[in-house]
């Protein structure tokens, strides 16, 4: 969004879901397109550039394996 609270939408992918975009301006809630998801911290290449590592470099959590298969299963429920 802009400082004044205007909806900026990138371009090169609107064009693909006229469908959302119509439900969307028709105020209905839409569900995103795609999910992206980071399901684990681990990295064995260890750059000393990476903002990863220098917030956390000792925790390398991931995402529990029920977790995620509910996380998919609410996607696919509303149509990601």
């Amino acid at each position: 969004m802009t400082n004044d609270g205007e909806l900026i939408l990138d371009s090169h992918k609107i064009s693909h879901h006229k469908d959302r975009v119509s439900a969307w301006e028709a105020g209905e809630r839409i569900a995103p397109v795609t999910v992206d998801m980071a399901l684990t911290r681990a990295c064995g290449s260890m750059c000393k550039f990476c903002y990863a590592m220098m917030q956390e470099p000792q925790k390398r959590h991931g995402i529990k394996t029920d977790h995620i298969l509910n996380l998919l299963d609410d996607f696919a429920e509303i149509g990601i």
